[in-house]
Parts: C-alpha cells; structure tokens; sequence
C-alpha cells in the first residue's frame, strides 16, 4: 500500500499490491509441474484464470502465459505494439493510470496485449520459486510500461525515429553507390545537412512547445544508444516497486548459476587462480571494446542490476512522512538487496564453476557500478521520472 500525506509520498507498493496475480501463478505452477507440455497446456483452467487476473491487474486487453516446452531457464515477453498506427500508439500512452495497486492501462481501443512466455524447464526446477518466477514476469510487465511512465508524449521515441531516419537516409545513399549510379560525396554530405538541418529544426521547435523535452534530466538515459538500457533498468525498478527485487535478482543470479552447474555438474572445475584472473581481464577489456563500439547487449550487468534496485529502495526511504511498517520493508528488503551483492562478491573461489565472470562482474561494480554505461544514465532521472508520472495521474493520496 501506499501511505502519503497531500501530494505523492512514494511509489513502492508492496507484494499485496498483487497479491491476486502471485497467488493465481501459484495454482498454475502446482497444476502443471512436471507434467508434459503439448498443445493443451496452455489452455488449462488455471493457467487461463490466471491470465484474466493479470488483464484486471494492469488493465491489459489481453493478457496470454505461454509455457514453452524448452528446458533451459528462460522467459521473456513478445512484443504486440509494433503495428500500432501513431493515433492508436498516442490513445494507449493517454490510457495509463495510477493508483494504490500501481500503474494500470484503460481499455481503450486498440488496447495493450501481452505474451508471457516462461520455459518448462524454470516451472518444473524447485530451485525457483513461485515468488522468483513472478518477480521475472513483473520485469517483463513492467516494459510493457517503459514508454506509457517515462516518455507519455513521445518525445524521446519521436527523436530516437529521427535519428534513424538518418542513418536510413545514409544507408540508402551508400547504397545507390554501390549499385553504380553518380552520387558524389558532396551529394551525400549535402543530404545528410539538409535532414539534419530539418531535424534540429523540429527539436528546437518541440523544445519550445514541449518545455525540456530536449534538456530534461532524463535525455541522457532515453538516447539512441541507452534507451533500451534504461528501459531494462525501469522493468528491474517495476518489480521491486511491488517489493520483488529480492526475488527477481535471486533468480537471475541463479539463472546464470545454473547453467555452469548444469554443465560442469556437481563438481566444480579446478583451475589456478592466474587463469581465471587473465580470463576476468580479457572479459573485460572485451567489454571496454563493446561499450565503444555501442555493441553491448541491452541488459545490464547483473552487479549494476542489483544496484539500480538498491539506488531505488534508498530513494523511498529517504523520502518523508513514511508508515512505519513500510519503513521496516523497505529497510529489510534494503538488506536482503546488498546480501546478494555481498554474497556475489565475496563467492566462496573454490566452490564456483563461473569465478572468472564473477571477478570480471566485480572489477565493473568497483569501477563503474556495475556497468560501464553507469556513467552516462542517471538512476534518480529514471526514479524522479517514475514519481512525477504517478503523481500526475494520481493527483496524490
């Protein structure tokens, strides 16, 4: 719940903010553990009354849980909104509301599906549980929110089209050249001013109708080459503002865990100390590479993860006029967050089949935070602009 005094206090939620949708996913997973996926799975009783508990949750128009028939710890969302026309995709940002339960979409037309899909093998596998597994869906759920919470007028996305734009325009340049026809480099440096011209014309102008769409604390995380990164770190914050950022980090580290102990089974490889540290450089001097060229996956390092999530829960607490009984959650879920990154840097060297990735994790949590990208994104930004958005369609407590 939240507790407030005139305008928005806070937005940390608590696990009974959901308590419907965690409970309903537990009769589901007892239903089907460990029995065999084929055609009719997914149509089971249960997992379908789940899925109208999760529309009624967050105003989906649909909402569909997919169970795969793979074994491998995964899940993930499928994205439904790419053939959205503008007006449809302004209605749908407009549509978002708020209040104790968190944010929630209207069912307006065309309306917000989702696809959940978790694999087998993390249903079956005792080593998740219930409340982990949630934790993963609340991250996926929670992108399915990024734009509507963070960019409701389309600025950023409209600025990040623009810029593609450009890079189509010199694509499509380069490509005449190839195909023989006279384009001289004069005609193309020529075309690229004219855009860019055009372009800096329709930001200066949306600046001014649109007061700090351009200048605003948040620019530097919504750019073309952080977007999706911070839109990984909104999900991340989405699941611990319903109080599952323990559980979805203790999954995740599992995730990656797993997979080695799987591999290497229950003995774990013994290797010299040199080895794994030369392993750690080369992983990340490979990451200072990636991070230059702007090829690194979207997903943040896992420290920087935990991190961001801790960034947030102090930002609640700092926060004044909290209830007492959320105060001690908030401080106790503060504690379980820094145990797991205590316990991921101080691994046991002789009892981990993945140390050389857990020493190169390390050596960017002490450098950057976790992530070299930590640098150039603001986590108060993402966290101000979480408030700011509840606040607006709350008007308050």
């Amino acid at each position: 719940m939240i507790v407030g005094v005139g305008p928005l206090n806070e937005v940390y939620l608590g696990k009974d903010a959901i308590k419907p949708f965690q409970d309903a996913f537990s009769k589901v997973r007892k239903k089907i553990k460990g029995k065999p996926v084929n055609s009719s799975t997914n149509m089971d009783p249960e997992i379908l009354k789940f899925n109208r508990v999760a529309e009624n949750t967050f105003g989906f128009k649909s909402y569909a849980l997919y169970i795969q028939p793979s074994y491998l710890p995964n899940a993930y969302a499928f994205p439904v909104d790419t053939f959205y026309t503008p007006e449809e995709r302004k209605r749908i940002l407009n549509s978002l509301t708020a209040d104790a339960s968190g944010f929630k979409y209207k069912k307006v037309f065309p309306g917000v599906s989702f696809i959940m899909a978790i694999n087998a093998g993390m249903i079956d596998d005792d080593r998740y549980s219930d409340e982990e597994l949630v934790a993963v869906m609340l991250h996926e759920v929670g992108h399915s929110f990024f734009e509507a919470v963070t960019d409701p007028d389309d600025r950023y996305t409209t600025a990040r089209r623009m810029n593609g734009l450009v890079s189509k325009i010199n694509d499509l340049i380069k490509e005449k050249i190839k195909q023989g026809k006279a384009v001289t480099i004069d005609i193309i440096n020529a075309e690229l001013i004219k855009f860019n011209t055009a372009f800096n014309a329709v930001k200066k102008t949306l600046s001014k109708v649109l007061p700090g769409s351009f200048h605003e604390s948040m620019e530097d995380n919504m750019r073309k080459h952080r977007f999706d990164y911070t839109n990984e770190k909104f999900a991340d914050t989405f699941a611990a503002m319903f109080g599952y950022g323990e559980e979805l980090h203790n999954c995740l580290v599992k995730m990656t865990d797993n997979i080695y102990k799987d591999y290497y089974g229950d003995e774990v490889k013994q290797r010299p100390d040199f080895l794994d540290q030369i392993d750690a450089y080369i992983y990340y001097f490979n990451d200072f590479l990636e991070y230059v060229l702007n090829v690194q996956d979207e997903h943040p390092k896992k420290l920087a993860r935990i991190k961001t999530s801790v960034d947030y829960i102090k930002k609640e607490l700092a926060k004044e006029g909290l209830d007492p009984k959320m105060k001690k959650e908030l401080i106790d879920e503060l504690t379980r967050l820094n145990k797991i990154i205590d316990d991921y840097i101080n691994f046991p060297k002789d009892q981990d089949s993945c140390r050389a990735i857990r020493l190169y994790y390390n050596m960017l949590y002490k450098k950057f935070g976790g992530d070299r990208r930590e640098q150039d994104t603001d986590n108060d930004a993402l966290f101000d602009a979480i408030d700011d958005r509840f606040e607006d369609l709350n008007g308050g407590f």
